[in-house]
């Protein structure tokens, strides 16, 4: 109920697949909710090297860091597949969040589960070597995105690649 009320002040979008949302390094005063579709989250790198920090499933809400503290973005968001999406202004969501302590709590909780993903990937990286990185993510993606064991996702090698911070070239070896 508390989050149709806030669903009243969003603003609809349907994009199509391949589009991004926001761009790493812009500046946006909002945040958005996925109704439909599957985005990624890539972060690039000076020299252009992405890295994939993750996939956002309908339910979803990413641009929330931006819109919370109005600083650039610190990734790019682009769609997989059509989506339809959600997107809520800042002055909008931060007053509702001070009226409505249980939705800033369910976005607390968000944030931290997002560090400790974040955390994760850092200490896989360092330390976990690809064979055992791949194999991980594999079997991440098959539970989080797909079904019957099967990953419901498209994905080149390179794309792979990205998600476990090897060249498309190792992963094709493993």
């Amino acid at each position: 109920q508390e989050l149709e009320e806030l669903a009243r002040h969003a603003e609809w979008r349907s994009l199509p697949a391949r589009k991004a949302v926001v761009q790493q390094g812009s500046q946006s005063q909002e945040m958005y909710a996925v109704l439909r579709g599957r985005l990624k989250v890539v972060r690039e790198s000076a020299d252009g090297r992405e890295a994939t920090l993750g996939i956002l499933e309908p339910g979803e809400v990413f641009g929330e860091l931006a819109m919370l503290d109005s600083e650039p973005r610190t990734a790019t968001v682009e769609t997989l597949e059509p989506c339809e999406l959600l997107a809520l202004r800042r002055n909008d969501v931060i007053g509702f969040l001070e009226s409505h302590p249980k939705v800033m709590r369910q976005l607390i909780l968000m944030l931290c589960q997002r560090l400790r993903n974040a955390d994760e990937l850092v200490q896989d990286t360092l330390f976990l070597p690809l064979p055992q990185r791949l194999g991980k993510t594999l079997k991440s993606l098959a539970i989080e995105h797909g079904s019957q064991g099967r990953i419901d996702l498209k994905f080149t090698q390179q794309e792979i690649g990205n998600l476990v911070g090897a060249s498309r070239e190792s992963v094709n070896k493993q």
